[in-house]
Order: structure tokens, then sequence, then C-alpha cells
């Protein structure tokens, strides 16, 4: 099967929602210590989020391996990563790392020189080994990554 990441389409909502939603629920207990608490909140959210995105929506890619969409990430014009979610049971597996390449790369094409999260501490690793640093603010969860450094930094981990 071949990976493919593009933007999304209306018909992708049902399944890049459940993907939000299995992610969430295989997080780390750390993250969400009320997890129903969490899923009842974040399900307005990520559906507000896929369906009708913010104002300064810059793009929403979805990742697919043959029919299942098991990955889904938003952007805002600012840099801001609103979503990133890969299913559980294809993380640790390169999905994230080509999603986030992809957001990247758009991202550059947008003229976005830099990324920001707010990071839950099960992604936190995640992103701090792909190049984004946290915040010096009171915001310990805000990671952000320069992409002029970040594409280097990638293509060195990537290529060697």
């Amino acid at each position: 099967m071949t990976l493919i990441i593009r933007p999304i389409q209306a018909k992708d909502l049902p399944a890049a929602h459940q993907t939000i939603v299995d992610a969430a629920q295989a997080a780390d207990a750390v993250d969400q210590q009320d997890l129903a608490a969490f899923l009842a909140a974040w399900h307005d959210t990520a559906t507000g989020l896929l369906n009708d995105p913010d104002a300064n929506h810059a793009i929403t890619l979805v990742c697919q391996m043959g029919t299942e969409i098991i990955g889904v990430a938003q952007l805002n014009d600012d840099g801001e990563i609103k979503l990133f979610y890969v299913a559980p049971a294809w993380q640790q597996r390169g999905i994230g790392r080509a999603l986030l390449a992809e957001l990247a790369l758009n991202a550059q094409c947008l003229n976005i020189n830099r990324l920001q999260i707010y990071s839950s501490n099960t992604a936190r690793l995640f992103f701090l080994a792909h190049g984004f640093h946290a915040e010096q603010t009171d915001f310990s969860e805000w990671l952000t990554a320069d992409l002029t450094k970040w594409k280097i930094l990638y293509e060195q981990q990537t290529t060697h």
C-alpha cells in the first residue's frame, strides 16, 4: 500500500474525526486524567475545526493508507498547528514524521517560517525529536520550530 498525504475532502470528515478520537483515547493517562470529560469537550472542538476551520486556517491534511485515513493535521496561517493526530495502530511507523514534513513543506510554501503547537505530554517527545523546542513562557506545553533551521535538521535526520 502507498502512503498518501493530501488536503482533506468533505468525504474524509467522519474518518478524520474518528482518527482524532482513537488517538486521544490511546494517549497517556497523564494527558487526560478524565478521558471521558476530555473527549466530550474535545468532540465539539475537533468537529468544529474539521467542518468549519478558523478564519486564519491555512490547510488541513489527511494521511491515507489504502482507503483508511490514518492521520490528520491542521495548520493556521500564523504557523499554529491546531490538529496533529495519528491513528494508534500507525504510530511509531514514520507516519507522524511524514505528516509533519508535509505540513512544514506546505507552511514554507505559504511563507510561514515558524511552526508552533500546544503539545500534550504524549506528543511532546515526538515534536522535540523533530526540531521543536520549548518556549520560554508560562505555557510550557507550547513548542516551536524555526522552519529555516528545521529543514536542515530534518534532512540530516532522514538522510544520514
